[in-house]
């Protein structure tokens, strides 16, 4: 089965063409997280945003991170946000303020003069880039002498619980671990490293126990459902609502964090 997870086509025209997907996801964390802190609000409090800077945003998305933390943003700042989907950064545009610019592009070629940005976020994305070490290296070309790049990505074992769930009702279709495998917390630095000099982890504390089936099936479709056949869809949804019957909830751990980049190397430095 071919897999089209980091296929920009895919990702443009199916599976980030609008919202909808994503949205599942974000709203099974939301709704059934035990980490009191949300993921969005936690993430915003790692940037240290101040007055004055200057931000990028590859694979905004909706504009999430955003919109949840708006009243937080400092007034004199200039955001630019950035997705492969016009479908996501129409919605994006609805979601915030005039402190931000957007535009449609590919993170493996940044139309932006060299050290102009005083930070670059780039949010459980990085897995869906073709060339990772190609964006990378024009992350840290863009960045200034001292901007950081704040990446967020899943660990290898992140929700192995849906894993273990979907094999046995059908072992041909893609692991979701498998995405997280490409850019993960295990080997994202071999990949920063490359392109920064200081590298650090933050690790997000975090698990699901969910009270009922169907949140579950609708993640579970947003990545999966060009694969699954209604015989499976069923299976699955059965599998689940077992789980909940006899252990009062569906447990899913969850392993996220945030890698912290600083000292971009240039290309002329390794010259």
């Amino acid at each position: 089965m071919k897999y089209y997870r980091n296929d920009p086509k895919y990702l443009r025209d199916i599976q980030y063409k609008t919202p909808n997907n994503l949205n599942a996801r974000i709203q099974l964390h939301q709704r059934f997280s035990t980490n009191p802190i949300d993921w969005q609000f936690w993430v915003f409090q790692k940037l240290g945003l101040e007055s004055g800077m200057r931000v990028l945003e590859l694979g905004c998305g909706p504009a999430s991170l955003w919109k949840t933390n708006l009243e937080y943003v400092p007034k004199n700042i200039c955001i630019h946000l950035s997705d492969y989907s016009f479908g996501m950064l129409r919605t994006a545009r609805q979601n915030i303020d005039e402190r931000f610019t957007f535009y449609n592009g590919n993170a493996q070629i940044l139309p932006f003069p060299s050290q102009s940005f005083d930070m670059v976020i780039a949010n459980h994305m990085i897995y869906h880039i073709p060339n990772i070490p190609m964006a990378l290296a024009e992350m840290a070309r863009i960045l200034k002498h001292d901007g950081t790049l704040f990446a967020a990505t899943n660990g290898e074992m992140h929700m192995h619980e849906l894993d273990e769930l979907i094999f046995p009702v059908g072992p041909e279709l893609p692991r979701f671990n498998k995405l997280s495998s490409i850019f993960s917390l295990e080997n994202g630095p071999s990949y920063l490293n490359d392109s920064f000099d200081q590298v650090s982890t933050i690790i997000y504390e975090d698990s699901l126990r969910v009270t009922e089936a169907e949140p579950v099936m609708d993640y579970i479709c947003s990545m999966n459902g060009m694969y699954l056949q209604e015989v499976q869809i069923t299976a699955l949804h059965q599998k689940i609502h077992e789980h909940i019957e006899r252990d009062g909830n569906f447990f899913i751990q969850k392993h996220s964090g945030l890698f912290v980049a600083k000292k971009p190397i240039l290309h002329e430095d390794k010259i």
